[in-house]
């Protein structure tokens, strides 16, 4: 999947559009800011990144002077890592995480390390930006205990009916036809799950009001 990002940039998109450019190594968006940039109404305050060797090595490389910290076999309790790096951009923080897993209360390892192969592409700043799909982030919020992040995350992906509205179209009252979900995304410039949410949440109009940023065909 690849979407567009625009309008106004809080601190920490913008922080996430000046990340040295990784050019070998693996990496993607995690956390909080991963919901944000596929659509769901979070806040973040920071950047998760979830990263290979390589690709740990160029960031910390290139972020240089911003790195505060940088340690090996970080862990949390919840979370472990092989390394460990945090930097400071644009006063946001980034947490660059190689090798990071979920741990059970006996220290197994309930969630593995994501495949990050498997990643969805978003535009921000005019770069291609890697982040997790909402499948393996509902994983990793349940497998940490966020249900309720998780709940939201499963909302999108399970589907439904709300208010003469399917999840892979809106019925427009004005029309009587069908819009596909997928041609509401394009033209707000947001992702699918996105325009979802807003539909499973019953925002769908207001939300569009606010976000849209090109003409959409008539919802009501």
């Amino acid at each position: 999947m690849l979407v567009a990002v625009t309008g106004s940039a809080p601190a920490w998109r913008t922080a996430l559009g000046e990340l040295p450019i990784v050019r070998r190594g693996r990496w993607a968006v995690g956390g909080s800011a991963s919901l944000a940039l596929h659509g769901l109404p979070v806040d973040p305050r920071d950047l998760d990144l979830l990263v290979d060797h390589v690709a740990a090595a160029e960031l910390v490389d290139g972020l240089r002077g911003a790195v505060v910290s940088d340690e090996a076999r970080w862990d949390r309790g919840d979370v472990r890592a092989a390394r460990r790096a945090l930097a400071v951009v644009h006063g946001v923080e980034v947490e660059i995480l190689e090798g990071v897993e979920a741990v059970g209360p006996m220290g197994d390892v309930v969630v593995a390390t994501p495949d990050l192969d498997h990643v969805d592409r978003i535009i921000v700043s005019d770069r291609r930006i890697p982040v997790l799909p909402l499948s393996t982030i509902q994983v990793l919020l349940d497998a940490t205990g966020n249900r309720e992040r998780a709940a939201m995350v499963a909302k999108v992906l399970g589907g439904g009916r709300c208010q003469g509205a399917r999840f892979d179209s809106v019925w427009s009252r004005r029309t009587g036809q069908d819009i596909a979900v997928s041609d509401i995304a394009a033209a707000a410039f947001v992702t699918v799950p996105a325009v979802q949410l807003a539909c499973a949440t019953g925002r769908l109009r207001s939300w569009l009001s606010t976000c849209c940023l090109g003409p959409l065909p008539s919802l009501t």
